[in-house]
């Protein structure tokens, strides 16, 4: 069951600072188990639910429809009572004139490099990972888009997530999210591993492999170098 779409609210919540009400659209009502104890969210497997959800983005239409999907899939969601308001927000500008560009703890937009070795860690467009050499590369090509939260990282690449098998020791690219852990051993180097230290992101020649925590972690060191989108 792919939950990228939950890591991104969660996600967007820790940057908006509150609970934003927010609607999922899934086919898969297996995603009701987690939703019902999901605050501030709706669900709909029906393209017209998206018409009503904007229609009626208010606090007593939103209750209205939090009864309808109550009905409809016989669950009981949970609604805080501040789910439309804005803490962190700006109050007294408009829109337009309002730029995204502030760094973000949460959400980053990185190339993964190891200092020991000057190469960076790549997806293709194949879902092949590996190291290239940092000298005369297009970084730009291998940009990151990484989230972190609670020692837990996902990472985005050419349209294709990273993962791991385990059996064979190797990183993977993937279609669904998959869920890594890191740990920032000083200023901006991290350490990223699959599950367990068993498993930790490795460089081996242009190889990426996973192995078990080094001792001088040189191979295992990464930084993430960032840059800043104006949206």
């Amino acid at each position: 069951m792919d939950l990228a779409g939950k890591k991104f609210v969660e996600v967007a919540r820790k940057i908006l600072g509150f609970n934003v009400m927010v609607l999922f659209f899934s086919a898969n009502r297996n995603h009701l188990k987690w939703l019902k104890d999901f605050p501030n969210a709706l669900y709909t497997s029906h393209e017209d639910f998206y018409k009503k959800y904007i229609m009626n983005y208010n606090k007593q239409g939103l209750l209205d429809l939090k009864k309808e999907v109550e009905a409809r899939n016989k669950i009981n969601l949970k609604f805080e009572g501040n789910f439309l308001e804005f803490p962190h927000f700006v109050n007294n500008e408009e829109y337009n004139k309002i730029r995204f560009d502030e760094k973000s703890e949460y959400f980053k937009r990185v190339t993964i490099r190891n200092v020991e070795t000057d190469s960076i860690l790549c997806m293709e467009k194949d879902r092949t990972v590996s190291f290239k050499r940092n000298q005369q590369l297009d970084i730009s090509q291998y940009n990151w888009y990484v989230t972190l939260m609670d020692g837990e990282i996902t990472l985005y690449s050419n349209e294709s997530y990273l993962g791991a098998n385990i059996n064979t020791k190797e990183p993977t690219g993937e279609e669904f999210m998959k869920t890594f852990k890191y740990e920032k051993i000083k200023a901006n180097e991290y350490l990223i591993y699959y599950n367990d230290k068993n498993n930790v992101l490795t460089v081996s020649g242009n190889k990426a492999i996973l192995q078990g925590e080094s001792n001088n972690k040189k191979y295992q060191k990464f930084k993430m170098i960032e840059e800043i989108e104006s949206i």
